[in-house]
């Protein structure tokens, strides 16, 4: 059976972003050591999960970044990787969507999600979507968290892990330290 993965960047304090959205804080920590640990994960993977917010700010950054000159190698390999790579949405305000190999999941996701991991082929992977992982995660159908702690601390943004959520138990599997001073941590749920 197919695990679903949720990959959550998260300065020190737990934020996935700043107070407007703000990412710039994760380039800092970004280089060769990070790519090949995320070059190893999608390596694992088939198909990606999104929720609709996670899934427009890829939408609108990801595509772009082989046609720019500037843009670093990892990123243009990433960029292709994520362009290729079916891109499961769930979203109940998005009626279509244009992005290359993308599906939207409209309805009961946490079973739809289950039916997906029942198929064949490699791991889910789910990219920040914190609203949609706090619903997944209360439903119980993620199987592994990867959670990189960035060496910074924000004050203030949006949250990985929601306010109330229910209470769980993890178990730690894997850490690693980066060069870059980034926390690398992968539990099983």
């Amino acid at each position: 059976m197919k695990k679903l993965i949720w990959l959550v960047d998260t300065s020190l304090d737990g934020y996935m972003s700043g107070p407007n959205g703000e990412l710039d804080w994760l380039g800092a920590d970004v280089d060769d050591e990070f790519w090949t640990d995320v070059n190893a994960l999608l390596g694992t993977v088939d198909a990606a999960l999104f929720g609709r917010t996670t899934y427009q700010n890829f939408e609108q950054y990801w595509p772009a970044v082989p046609g720019n000159p500037a843009s670093p190698k990892n990123e243009v390999e990433f960029s292709k990787w994520i362009e290729k790579t079916p891109k499961h949405v769930a979203s109940t305000t998005l009626s279509n969507l244009s992005w290359n190999n993308s599906f939207l999941r409209r309805a009961d996701v946490a079973s739809s999600v289950s039916k997906m991991k029942e198929g064949k082929g490699k791991h889910v992977l789910m990219f920040g979507s914190c609203n949609l992982a706090t619903q997944l995660f209360e439903a119980g159908v993620i199987d592994e968290l990867q959670i990189r702690i960035h060496p910074i601390v924000l004050g203030a943004g949006r949250p990985a892990f929601k306010h109330g959520m229910v209470s769980r138990k993890l178990k730690l599997v894997h850490s690693k330290t980066f060069g870059s001073g980034v926390i690398g941590l992968r539990y099983e749920l």
